[in-house]
């Protein structure tokens, strides 16, 4: 099969949506209407008749080509409805080494990077498969998060689904979470252009909010696709960490989609009071490899270091 490296206005995106829709390693963040508010411009390595595709964010630094990952999409990679082998990865890798000085990418939690001869880093993500009943789901919660949710119970949090675009996104840039830490102005427009996305065949957003004698005090923002929730910003205020309304949020979402063939993807976390979060209501760790490689001329190197 051909491979290819493709500009913006070369990929036929219509069929790349629906590859990604079929895979059976499929996310959210590989459509291509998420790529052009993530990663504007973005390019991109097909295989075939985009029988393998991956996306490839771009662009030039001190006149060199590289391939930053883009903030607000966790797992890029390999895309496909067919299984990647390790001789798959290693036509992609070839093409990112032959027509990038600099790559920091990271793939999906179904490709690996061990037993190639590339840099890597290895992160955690969590995930829940919500295919049980609440009640056997919930049997898995740690006595840690059973205790947060009756705090919640106690103070009285209140779960809504009816909280505006509009006043999410005024509440998330005032109170917004420690896993995003601070943003520029340049990533909070992303975050708007996310949150402002209209339902579509492809997915649904939700925003769960949780309110305190009728005043919000937590929210979050997930996007449904056919088989997944994808956890993608939540943001607590004081009162909100106080009551512990992320737990009620958490839980609410868990009781909605349980007894249905959908994982919760928490996104994951390297930060560990966040992992221990997500792995307390019975979420499962995985691991996706962020590959490197630098090609850059040693006083390039020398330059960022300082």
């Amino acid at each position: 099969m051909r491979v290819r490296l493709l500009k913006h206005n070369q990929i036929d995106k219509s069929k790349w949506d629906e590859v990604i829709k079929s895979s059976y390693n499929g996310m959210v963040y590989g459509f291509s209407w998420y790529l052009d508010i993530v990663s504007p411009r973005w390019s991109a390595i097909v295989l075939g008749d985009y029988q393998y595709i991956m996306p490839v964010p771009s662009k030039r630094k001190y006149c060199f080509k590289v391939s930053l990952h883009p903030y607000f999409a966790q797992q890029l990679g390999i895309f496909s409805n067919q299984k990647i082998t390790q001789d798959i990865t290693t036509i992609f890798l070839k093409i990112l080494f032959k027509s990038f000085s600099y790559v920091e990418l990271n793939m999906n939690k179904f490709m690996s990077l061990k037993g190639l001869n590339y840099l890597y880093r290895e992160n955690m993500t969590f995930e829940l498969d919500l295919i049980q009943s609440y009640d056997d789901l919930r049997h898995y919660y740690n006595e840690n998060t059973k205790r947060n949710l009756k705090k919640c119970d106690k103070l009285g949090v209140q779960i809504s689904e009816n909280l505006s675009r509009e006043e999410f996104l005024d509440f998330f840039r005032k109170n917004i979470d420690e896993q995003l830490g601070i943003l520029t102005e340049k990533a909070y427009q992303k975050v708007y252009q996310i949150i402002r996305l209209q339902k579509s065949p492809y997915f649904v957003p939700m925003i769960i909010s949780a309110h305190v004698n009728g005043k919000l005090c937590a929210a979050a923002f997930f996007i449904k696709t056919t088989d997944r929730v994808f956890y993608l910003f939540g943001a607590s205020n004081q009162e909100g960490k106080k009551t512990l309304a992320m737990f009620r949020i958490i839980d609410f979402v868990i009781r909605k989609f349980a007894k249905k063939n959908v994982i919760l993807d928490f996104e994951g976390s390297n930060i560990p009071n966040i992992a221990r979060m997500y792995h307390g209501f019975g979420a499962k760790s995985y691991s996706y490899d962020t590959l490197i490689i630098n090609r850059l001329p040693f006083f390039v190197k020398r330059k960022n270091r300082k």
